[in-house]
Order: C-alpha cells, then sequence, then structure tokens
C-alpha cells in the first residue's frame, strides 16, 4: 500500500496490484526440503527420502505447493465472515485492489526456480518456460502490455 500511495501522489498510472511471494513452491526432491517427525519433531528427511525413493519415486519430480496465506495472515475472522455469507476469501492484495478501485494482476510464488536463476543471473522465462512462475508472470505481462496499449 505505501509504494501505491507514492505511486499515486505523484501522478504516475497504476494498471494493477501484483501479488508477490503469495505461496512456496519446493520441489519434493529439493534438498533443502526437511521432514520432522510430528511427535518428536527429529529430522526424519533421510529416512522419508529413501522410502519416497525406493517405494515412489515419480513422487520426487513433483512440488509442494504451500500458501503464504496459512504462514502470514491471520483470517480467521475474515474467513468466518466470508464463508458465512457465500463470499469467497479474498488475499490482502486482491481486497487492496478491490480497495483502490484497481486489477489484481495475479500472483508470483516463491519458488526455487526463480531462486537459481536469480543467482546464476538467467533467465526465468528461458530456463523454466514451463514452470507456474513463469506462467504467471507471463499473465501478469501480458496484462500490463494490453493496459498500457489502451
Amino acid at each position: 500500500m505505501y509504494v501505491c500511495m507514492h505511486v499515486c501522489l505523484v501522478g504516475l498510472p497504476v494498471y494493477g496490484i501484483v501479488e508477490n511471494m503469495s505461496e512456496i513452491l519446493v520441489p519434493l526432491g529439493d534438498k533443502n526440503l526437511r521432514f520432522l517427525d510430528p511427535t518428536t519433531g527429529d529430522d526424519s528427511t533421510a529416512e522419508v527420502m529413501r522410502k519416497l525413493e525406493q517405494v515412489y519415486p515419480e513422487l520426487l519430480r513433483y512440488m509442494v505447493q504451500f500458501p503464504m496465506l496459512s504462514l502470514c495472515d491471520n483470517v480467521s475472522h475474515q474467513s468466518t465472515e466470508a464463508a458465512a455469507v457465500g463470499k469467497p476469501l479474498l488475499s490482502g492484495p486482491a481486497r487492496m485492489a478491490q480497495a483502490f478501485g484497481t486489477k489484481h494482476l495475479g500472483t508470483i510464488p516463491m519458488d526455487s526456480a526463480l531462486l537459481a536463476c536469480g543467482e546464476r543471473g538467467q533467465g526465468l522465462l528461458e530456463s523454466f518456460p514451463t514452470s507456474l512462475v513463469a506462467r504467471n508472470l507471463s499473465r501478469i505481462v501480458d496484462q500490463i502490455i494490453e493496459l498500457c496499449n489502451k
């Protein structure tokens, strides 16, 4: 909201709001992903990975998706209120876009592919063109181009 207020004050057009870090995407086989024993809290990653590789190795190609909303927002009041009247639950940036009368252009999740590209100085769209982040980013850019051409 701080950025939007300052952009509005200097007269630049606001085409919409992009929700950054809306969720975390991690490949199930990522070396940084940890599995903890639910009763002891001990790191069980080696055991879990060994079992996955033996029993269901195809799972290791999948991504784990975890919404940041669960981590960051206290939405119990909003979600209860929304559910009571049958309204969809809106994220903070979607609510902000609605309040400012602009578009919510989309979301960009945290993704290890995006991090890797940044560390190597590579373009995400060229390196991981089919990733969720690349698809979302392409849709956002297409909307901005369309809005700029109006």
